[in-house]
């Protein structure tokens, strides 16, 4: 992965390693932990196109970005998606995800996620249909995420498991990783609540600033669908300019994603004793689901972690 360097003293990462791609503020859901306050009828329009996010896949890899998280709202909703994981693997970025709720997936879709070795993230709330409806405030996910999960186990497609633990679900916690480990699924990850969005009425915690986890000061950044860009999904109030009106080497280079991610640092990251490592996060302080950067069981991270074997003639 290339960083273009690491300033020990300011303890900032400059460069590009690891961007999030939000393709629509448009969800089928409405969770009401939702960072982006997403759902059938969001508030703010989406603005790039499909041209545009291709773009800006160019211009990431130009700087030496080879990792990319499509998601949203929710990313199987925009039509260009197939058409983004191919010009990913087109420009060689080394890892390419996409994080959905897990409910809509046609057939061609799924064989988009095979044929480009494309790592799925997927989240579940619960074992119980009815605390994982709750959270989604739609009846019936629970069944069509669950569904569509034993679909993609069965294509072996390199796949992980989000849950986020919030006040209607934080005693059933043990039970759903035991329930995702029976669909055959190992890569769990587990989160709070951020205190962003709609999650800050139900995040038992801080909110603003001190409801990132701070890791996103290393490297990574957000495009929105308007194109806003912010160091990453949770921290838009920190604006760092517009994929509209600027370049990605210039906003990287810029005094503004410097300032905002010193300020990430600074404020909110707590790093281990000796630790300087960006692919590293606290113990006690996770990342969450939504960085594979800080999942340490991805190739991108620990090579000897290789999505599972699915025999001969599979991806």
């Amino acid at each position: 992965m290339h960083i273009s360097s690491l300033d020990r003293e300011r303890g900032q990462i400059d460069g590009l390693r690891f961007i999030w791609l939000e393709l629509t503020n448009r969800c089928n859901l409405a969770c009401v932990h939702c960072y982006a306050e997403s759902g059938p009828h969001p508030e703010r329009q989406d603005v790039l196109t499909t041209t545009d996010f291709k773009r800006v896949l160019d211009e990431a890899a130009e700087i030496g970005c080879r990792a990319v998280q499509f998601i949203g709202g929710e990313p199987t909703l925009h039509p260009g998606l197939p058409a983004l994981i191919g010009h990913a693997r087109l420009r060689n970025y080394e890892y390419v995800e996409v994080y959905t709720n897990g409910t809509h997936l046609a057939p061609t879709l799924l064989e988009c996620f095979r044929l480009n070795s494309v790592s799925v993230a997927v989240s579940v709330y619960a074992d119980d249909p009815e605390i994982h409806d709750a959270v989604t405030a739609r009846r019936g996910s629970h069944r069509r995420t669950i569904a569509n999960l034993r679909a993609l186990v069965k294509a072996c497609v390199n796949l992980r498991v989000g849950i986020i633990a919030m006040g209607v679900n934080h005693e059933r916690i043990e039970q759903t990783k035991t329930f995702i480990r029976g669909l055959g699924v190992e890569n769990i990850t587990l989160d709070y609540a951020r205190g962003v969005g709609r999650g800050g009425d139900v995040a038992d915690g801080e909110v603003g600033l001190q409801a990132l986890c701070g890791a996103c000061w290393q490297g990574s950044l957000c495009i929105a669908p308007d194109g806003g860009v912010s160091p990453c999904i949770m921290s838009k109030a920190w604006p760092v300019g517009s994929a509209l009106t600027s370049s990605l080497a210039e906003l990287v280079a810029g005094a503004s994603l410097r300032d905002a991610r010193q300020l990430i640092h600074d404020k909110v990251w707590r790093p281990r004793e000796g630790d300087l490592s960006p692919t590293m996060c606290e113990p006690d302080k996770p990342c969450g689901p939504c960085d594979p950067l800080c999942n340490p069981c991805i190739p991108l991270c620990n090579p000897t972690c290789p999505p599972r074997d699915c025999g001969p003639g599979t991806a």
